[in-house]
């Protein structure tokens, strides 16, 4: 029915757009992205920070800009801690982290701690929110985080040196270094990070008291490496290392519990592209390794690799079509001391896209198709996606998309194996059919203060996601815990997002609110007598909301950000949640240039109120804290 329902809704678009079209001229050159969101992703709701927006949190990693500019939650168990996303109601697991196109999701975890992803690494972060198993594969029922890095030609020579100190003996240096021409481009960004996030908090008896075992250092490198090989030729090799040495902070209570997790990883990843006036290419293949060694009573040692090959073509049919087609294997193996053996699960995939717009590329419509296969016992089903966007009126568009998702087990839901907890090897995966309606506005209207109008825009968004075969890990039989396709869950609910900018001289204004109404309940009962049954599900924020009000006047930016959590259930049938909290940030920054420097300072204030709050329960949080620091920016282009 779904699909004989798709299907009719395609044709009849595809008849209505194709008879907008006016005679075929000579076709425009095409353009294979590496970044498929682009071309594919109409329909579906887009948020960028772009790089002004990634500068101001360059000190920081991104669970932190993520936090103070979008509506997503981040589940955030305290300084030196795991931070993890969730969109529109899901989990960790179910949001697709992309680095350049290929997934980070961890092969035993299925997830992606944005503690320790520094924010300066990154040149753009796109959030697209609502299903995108069609594009992407396995995990992005929630959505997907898009991190990208982009060449930057004719550049010349540069260099970028940024410092930072902040309360709990916070340190953070950034250095980039850089070297442009028309045909090449190549870089290294480099970080250091040190802080004991000994700061004070408030427990459960409203005591003021401090974090122990908190402490953490990291460094990395990117280098990045771009090459024009020919006019319509394009070759890139990118290598990322990192490493973190961090003690756990322990739950309040716990009776000093000290834990400690080190990371390594390797992430290595090179494109090809070639484009032509009608036909263009891409290949791309990345080698991801991590070492995770954890200890507290016991020692946790796991070595993963993953390995991903991926071919795409794109096809201009007509000057108003564009047909693409790609095949993806990725491979992983996991050994670690948690399995009773190594483990490896390879996924092959195939995929297709296809867009039509109008002349006026006011109007598009897209399909997307996606069959995944498995080595495990997992039937990955068929995931079919249906996007719309066109212009209404001036001013007003819409967007509509319908997709199918799913998400395989990681391999621990398969093969975990200890004294407390067993893996389930006859998981099926996760799926679910997702819909997202969206309305968006941009107005501008004379202002009687200033020459130049106000801007006023407004988008909103209603969502809608049913998923069956939802793993939760219970208690089996013999008291051990293990997974099983339990749950079905519903999640809706409705996002808007307001912006006005003024400009009054030399004097920018903006101001921007987010909010996001979500309600996610289980709509399964695991047992006649289920507690859960209609409920919310435990750490899921019904209300998410953001308000940023900054002002720029030459070089002075300043900036004030004030974030709203709403109740988080902790336990299945609602009985008890974590209290909402408010959290005001502020930053105050000064740019000069100098010849062919630049200059900043910048002052940041989180939690400037002072709240006492937790995220996650008995996980401690930080009150009011300082960061101060200074960058540096030299540019010189070549004759």
């Amino acid at each position: 029915m779904l699909l004989r329902i798709f299907c009719t809704l395609f044709f009849t678009i595809l008849w209505q757009l194709s008879t907008a079209q006016d005679t075929i001229s000579a076709l425009e050159e095409v353009t294979v992205q590496g970044d498929r969101l682009q071309k594919y992703g109409a329909g579906s709701k887009v948020q960028t920070l772009d790089s002004s927006s990634l500068q101001s949190f360059s000190n920081t990693n991104l669970s932190e800009i993520l936090a103070q500019q979008t509506p997503a939650f981040i589940k955030n168990y305290g300084a030196g801690g795991l931070a993890t996303i969730g969109l529109r109601g899901t989990g960790a697991s179910q949001t697709a982290i992309l680095w350049n196109g290929i997934n980070l999701q961890s092969a035993m975890l299925g997830q992606v701690d944005f503690a320790l992803l520094p924010t300066n690494f990154i040149d753009d972060v796109k959030i697209q929110y609502g299903g995108a198993s069609a594009l992407y594969g396995s995990g992005a029922m929630g959505g997907a985080i898009h991190l990208e890095n982009k060449p930057f030609f004719n550049q010349g020579i540069y260099a970028k040196y940024n410092a930072s100190a902040g309360s709990f003996n916070t340190q953070q240096q950034n250095i980039s270094l850089g070297f442009t021409n028309k045909k090449c481009a190549s870089s290294i960004k480099l970080f250091s990070k040190n802080a004991a996030n000994n700061f004070a908090f408030k427990d459960n008896e409203n005591n003021v008291t401090r974090q122990t075992n908190a402490e953490i250092f990291q460094y990395g490198m990117l280098q990045e490496n771009y090459i024009r090989l020919k006019k319509n030729q394009d070759l890139n090799l990118l290598v990322w290392y990192q490493f973190s040495d961090r003690n756990i902070p322990p739950a309040m209570g716990s009776n000093g519990r000290k834990a400690k997790q080190v990371d390594a990883t390797w992430r290595i990843t090179s494109q090809w592209k070639k484009q032509g006036a009608t036909m263009g290419w891409a290949a791309r293949v990345a080698l991801l390794t991590e070492k995770l060694n954890y200890t507290e009573n016991i020692i946790s040692k796991t070595d993963a690799v993953s390995a991903v090959s991926e071919l795409e073509s794109q096809v201009k049919i007509t000057k108003n079509q564009v047909l693409n087609m790609g095949v993806n294997n990725t491979w992983q193996e996991v050994a670690t001391n948690n399995y009773s053996s190594t483990q490896q699960i390879n996924r092959g995939s195939i995929f297709t896209n296809y867009k039509i717009e109008n002349t006026l590329k006011t109007r598009q419509a897209m399909v997307s198709l996606r069959k995944e296969f498995i080595s495990t016992n997992s039937n990955v089903p068929f995931t079919p996606s249906l996007g719309l966007h066109g212009k209404l009126w001036k001013g007003i568009s819409a967007n509509a998309n319908i997709s199918r998702n799913y998400r395989v087990p990681t391999l621990n839901d398969l093969y975990w194996n200890d004294a407390s907890a067993i893996g389930n090897p006859n998981l099926l995966p996760e799926s679910g059919l997702t819909s997202d309606v969206g309305l968006t506005a941009k107005f501008s209207f004379p202002n009687s203060l200033s020459k130049k109008s106000t801007q006023i825009s407004f988008s909103g968004n209603v969502f809608n996601s049913n998923v069956n075969n939802w793993i939760l890990w219970k208690p089996n039989a013999s008291g051990r815990w293990s997974p099983e396709n339990i749950l079905e869950v519903w999640s809706r609910g409705i996002e808007t997002n307001t912006g006005i900018e003024q400009a009054i001289g030399q004097v920018k204004l903006k101001f921007t609110v987010q909010t996001s109404y979500v309600v996610s309940t289980n709509e399964k009962p695991k047992s006649s007598n289920d507690d859960s049954y209609k409920m919310q599900l435990i750490y899921v924020p019904i209300y998410n909301h953001q308000a940023n009000i900054s002002a720029t006047f030459r070089g002075l930016y300043i900036n004030y950000n004030q974030t709203y959590t709403g109740y988080r259930f902790t336990t299945s049938d609602n009985t008890k949640a974590l209290s909402p909290y408010w959290l005001g940030n502020a930053q105050v920054s000064y740019q000069s240039i100098f010849k062919k420097l630049t200059f900043k300072i910048f002052l940041q204030a989180n939690n400037i109120w002072a709240s006492s709050y937790q995220v996650v329960q008995n996980f401690a949080m930080p009150l009011r804290s300082f960061q101060v620091g200074l960058s540096i920016h030299f540019n010189k282009r070549l004759s």
